[in-house]
């Protein structure tokens, strides 16, 4: 389960492939990255890398000590 420090949390992600296009999968409240598997597995390998976070708080993420969506968004920048 990879995770990047962040600020103020630490984000677990998802990636998958190498190509040289990039997709980033964000989730809505109260969810997690695992929504998006099917659907990025669905996805070409060579054409795509694919990244999917927890937001934080949400899945294996750490919360942040005020979770404005401005923060989230830094987090995650």
């Amino acid at each position: 389960m990879p995770v990047a420090d962040a600020r103020d949390c630490s984000i677990h992600y998802v990636e998958q492939g190498d190509g040289v296009h990039t997709v980033l999968f964000l989730h809505g409240l109260l969810q997690s990255s695992a929504l998006w598997k099917s659907l990025m597995r669905s996805m070409p390998t060579i054409e795509f890398r694919r990244l999917a976070f927890d937001l934080p708080g949400c899945g294996g993420s750490t919360p942040l000590a005020q979770p404005t969506i401005d923060a989230m968004a830094d987090a995650i920048r």
